[in-house]
């Protein structure tokens, strides 16, 4: 093909543009010290983003866990971020594949799912678990995926579709922290000991 004019060039690129473009709906919340993002199919549903919530282990390290909720008539999307500062050994019971996968299992049954399935996957270039079972009150799936970015736990609870929805937040979802810790007056409580 002989090219007779810039037109014959521009045309194609700009349709190609455009048509990437508008196929992309990258999301972007903020979750206290965490931006996450991910592109999934829009539905006009709106974020409730909580306030930062402080927490304890059982041993005594503290944690500050974050929420965001996305909730329809028919489908939900909620996704946690708890940050913690681990003293002592103090390690949760989740924090290896195999306990995840039976805390996945757990949360599944405890909903009165059937036929369930647990999977180890990749999530944000972090190795996680990724459970999914038939919720018969709703008539719907339910979705639930668990993972560990060093001390960072995150979970994602969905009632959206798997291929139109939670697939796609599963492949693409990416949680950045900012410089802001909401540990450090704790982190510094800790290095001085009680006042």
């Amino acid at each position: 093909m002989i090219i007779t004019n810039k037109y014959q060039i521009l045309i194609p690129v700009l349709v190609l543009v455009l048509s990437v473009s508008s196929a992309a709906k990258i999301g972007s919340i903020v979750m206290g010290p965490y931006k996450v993002t991910f592109d999934m199919e829009e539905d006009g549903l709106n974020w409730t983003v909580s306030t930062e919530e402080k927490c304890e282990t059982i041993h005594g390290s503290p944690c500050a866990g974050y929420h965001a909720l996305k909730k329809g008539r028919s489908k939900d999307l909620f996704i946690t971020i708890t940050q913690y500062n681990f003293i002592k050994g103090d390690r949760p019971e989740d924090h290896d594949l195999e306990s995840m996968k039976e805390y996945i299992k757990l949360i599944l049954y405890a909903n009165h799912c059937t036929d369930t399935e647990v999977a180890i996957r990749t999530i944000d270039g972090y190795q996680g678990v990724v459970g999914a079972g038939w919720h018969t009150y709703d008539d719907c799936y339910i979705h639930k995926a668990l993972w560990w970015m060093g001390d960072t736990r995150c979970e994602i609870f969905s009632t959206y579709p798997w291929n139109n929805g939670t697939s796609s937040l599963l492949d693409t979802i990416h949680i950045e922290k900012t410089k802001y810790n909401p540990l450090s007056e704790e982190i510094d409580t800790f290095a001085r000991g009680p006042s």
